[in-house]
């Protein structure tokens, strides 16, 4: 039992169960004003200790894909009779029910698919790390390797070495300005988009 009022016990086998009864039958609200004139109902009110009159009614709770997932109900030992009003309100109560459950089971989803972008999240963070290290670090030495043979080699190089070297530079700087927005990329949540810079293609 998921919920009870009135009654000591938290379970029962099948057999002492009129919720099994229930489940198996298509109407959606099942009322037995005297349990003891019931064919089926009897003998698992007999099984509960009721010798005579009883009062069952249950409403089968029912999934997405119409699977009973088990019933609402309430029990009496004296017969009785519910209002179109009390039906209409035990069956509203079974769907809230199952709404419920279904809503439950899209928030144990929901937890478990968050639980799963955290741990991709976490992924994403090593991976721009050794992004960061083993791709800038090269870049970055290759900018002052140029600078220290620049240096080095003061007067000492031709018109056209120097142009190559600036373009060497020019490339790696973009290179690493490239990496650089690669890892803003994958640790921004979202992209501005009204910022934009002029590239000359």
């Amino acid at each position: 039992f998921k919920s009870r009022i009135g009654i000591p016990y938290i379970e029962s086998d099948l057999d002492h169960s009129f919720c099994a009864i229930t489940i198996q039958r298509s109407s959606k609200v099942v009322v037995v004003p005297n349990i003891m004139e019931d064919t089926e109902y009897s003998k698992v009110g007999a099984l509960n200790g009721i010798s005579e009159g009883g009062f069952y009614a249950g409403a089968a709770i029912r999934n997405e894909d119409g699977i009973a997932l088990g019933s609402l109900c309430v029990l009496d030992y004296e017969p009785k009779t519910l209002s179109k009003e009390q039906i209409a309100s035990l069956e509203i109560l079974a769907d809230q029910v199952s709404k419920l459950f279904e809503l439950r089971k899209k928030y144990i989803q929901e937890v478990e698919n968050n639980e799963n972008l955290n741990l991709k999240y976490s992924e994403l963070e090593q991976f721009a790390s050794v992004i960061s290290h083993d791709l800038k670090s090269p870049l970055n030495n290759i900018t002052s390797l140029i600078e220290i043979l620049k240096e080095e080699n003061n007067g000492g190089l031709s018109e056209a070495a120097l142009t190559y070297l600036e373009y060497i530079d020019i490339s790696s700087k973009q290179l690493k300005s490239y990496v650089d927005g690669l890892l803003n990329y994958y640790k921004t949540d979202k992209l501005n988009l009204s910022v934009n810079e002029k590239i000359d293609v």
